[in-house]
């Protein structure tokens, strides 16, 4: 666990540095990936958008990163938010066949999400304050 609370805390900064340091007023990107994790957007690029097939997805960005149990493919690969300084991972999500949904998460959520596909284990941890 320390290294997703490692990745979600530089991910934060991240964020909080690029809001900071951006010209625009209002990066509503931006904020709602710092605060919520995750940014829906309507396509990727002029090609891949809400209504692709699963092998035009391919085709633009290649090899799926992980496949949860869903069918929802998640591409690590960065991807960013035009106009904005919010970025991440790719999840694209499927009904009858078509993409239903494309969003950019962050890294924290990218890692809970294929952690949550993973089977959970019957081992009990335990926290400490140091």
């Amino acid at each position: 666990m320390n290294t997703l609370t490692l990745i979600r805390t530089v991910s934060l900064a991240a964020l909080c540095i690029a809001l900071s340091s951006t010209s625009h007023a209002a990066d509503r990107a931006a904020q709602a990936m710092a605060s919520q994790g995750a940014v829906s957007v309507s396509n990727i690029g002029p090609s891949l958008k809400i209504g692709s097939t699963e092998k035009e997805v391919y085709k633009t960005v290649g090899q799926a990163d992980a496949v949860l149990a869903d069918g929802t493919l998640l591409f690590h690969k960065s991807f960013y938010i035009d106009h904005s300084a919010a970025n991440g991972s790719l999840v694209v999500e499927f009904s009858g066949g078509k993409v239903s949904a494309l969003r950019i998460v962050s890294p924290f959520e990218a890692a809970a999400m294929v952690s949550k596909a993973r089977p959970s284990t019957d081992v009990t941890l335990v926290a400490s304050i140091r």
